[in-house]
């Protein structure tokens, strides 16, 4: 049975794909290049990988390698996964409380700028998430919505009912209001 080998010089292996063997076809897909050797030993910090792969172009900061399958910005380090959005706020911030979580105020899962990032409970990040589905178009902010009359109406809603926290004139108050009172129900740090 005639069998193709690997066009790599001096590779002695079984031909699989492209004409190159196993390694040779995995070095082409990880570097374009099959005969790229990556340097022994060369182990990089997170640091590192972090000023190498963010793209910092915009407002958020996008990391450019791989994702968890939720979207969260992840790289492997001394055979752990590190999540990078809580490595960037440790890292650029301080350490996270026991017991919170780190939100992403932009609601980029791939967004590791730390002005982004803020460390809160479940319940408040829960919170911000709805910002990001919530029919809030009319303003733009969480619990404020226009009414007909064209003043500014904020809103808290407490165990699935809406409540109305008064009608304004000004955007930026009512905005002020749903936000002190989610602050005072949901224990929220001033933020």
């Amino acid at each position: 049975m005639y069998m193709t080998l690997c066009s790599v010089r001096g590779c002695s292996r079984k031909s699989r794909a492209r004409g190159w063997c196993k390694l040779h076809y995995q070095r082409w897909k990880k570097w374009g290049d099959p005969e790229h050797v990556p340097p022994r030993g060369a182990k990089t910090t997170i640091a590192e990988r972090f000023a190498e792969s963010v793209d910092r172009t915009g407002s958020c900061w996008e990391w450019l390698g791989c994702h968890d399958r939720e979207g969260y910005a992840r790289t492997a380090y001394k055979k752990k996964n590190v999540l990078l959005h809580r490595w960037a706020y440790e890292h650029f911030v301080g350490p996270i409380p026991e017991d919170y979580v780190i939100d992403h105020i932009c609601h980029n899962k791939r967004c590791v700028n730390p002005q982004h990032l803020r460390a809160c409970t479940v319940q408040a990040n829960c919170q911000n998430r709805l910002r990001a589905n919530r029919d809030n178009r009319s303003t733009g902010r969480l619990g404020v919505k226009r009414t007909p009359a064209g003043r500014f109406e904020a809103t808290i809603k407490i165990k699935s009912v809406l409540s109305s926290l008064g009608t304004f004139d000004d955007l930026e108050v009512a905005t002020w209001v749903a936000l002190r009172a989610r602050q005072e129900l949901y224990d929220l740090p001033d933020a």
